[in-house]
């Protein structure tokens, strides 16, 4: 539990900085972007569409304005961010490849199964202890990990919703 609040911490106080300098091998690299995702949104979504032959889906709606977006891609997904910087508001969205439609079997107390305006079946996540709530679903084959930082506004299951409602290819 400790662990994860220091992280926590160090997190935010590495988004803090609008522009931040470190030390590597005695060379000064700057980081323009606090979120350090290196690759523009429709870059990293291009080389995902085209590695794992499908269309990942993008947010027409954010909650909040937007001071820095970006995007990462890896091995298993693409992962694409959007913070506020006066806020300290940040939405992540997490794209997997999916084997099947399926999210998971049971669901705990602090998760709720719900449905998106078009009928798809999600969950949503709201753990006490967690720094953002979350909704999951899986759609044309990929599944969608949507959070939303919990900061002074409330982070409600309406908003995740609309969310992803507002995705589109």
């Amino acid at each position: 539990m400790f662990a994860k609040i220091i992280t926590t911490v160090l997190v935010m106080l590495y988004l803090l900085q609008p522009i931040m300098q470190i030390q590597i091998n005695a060379m000064t690299v700057k980081l323009e972007n606090p979120l350090g995702d290196n690759l523009e949104i429709s870059d990293a979504t291009s080389k995902f569409n085209l590695k794992f032959n499908k269309k990942a889906m993008l947010p027409m709606y954010v909650p909040f304005e937007i001071s820095y977006s970006g995007a990462s891609l890896d091995e298993t997904h693409l992962t694409i961010s959007y913070f506020n910087q006066k806020t300290n508001q940040i939405m992540i969205i997490h794209v997997f490849p999916s084997a099947n439609d399926n999210l998971k079997g049971s669901v705990s107390t602090s998760e709720k199964e719900i449905k998106l305006t078009d009928g798809t079946k999600a969950v949503y996540y709201h753990y006490p202890n967690e720094v953002a709530d979350r909704i999951h679903f899986i759609k044309d084959g990929l599944e969608y990990r949507i959070g939303l930082s919990k900061t002074s506004n409330k982070v409600s299951v309406s908003t995740l919703v609309m969310v992803a409602d507002s995705l589109r290819k």
